[in-house]
């Protein structure tokens, strides 16, 4: 509670670098795991399926959905 969370992306283009970069940091805080996907999926062209997700990755990737989709819901 003490974390801020990070700010509504706006969908400016100029935005995106500060955006991402402050979202980013926030989900790895806000999840060990979720910080380590982040980066190998980042250093990766190759897709990952998300069906075979199980444990704490389905349970980070559910984390990001519910920061992003808050991030979405916000600017409406």
């Amino acid at each position: 509670r003490l974390l801020g969370k990070p700010p509504n992306f706006d969908g400016a283009e100029a935005k995106w670098t500060d955006w991402s970069v402050v979202t980013r940091a926030y989900c790895a805080i806000t999840h060990p795991q979720l910080g380590a996907m982040m980066a190998q999926v980042e250093s990766t062209a190759v897709d990952i399926p998300l069906g075979g997700l199980d444990g704490a990755n389905a349970d980070a990737c559910r984390q990001l959905y519910d920061i992003l989709l808050c991030s979405a819901r916000a600017r409406r």
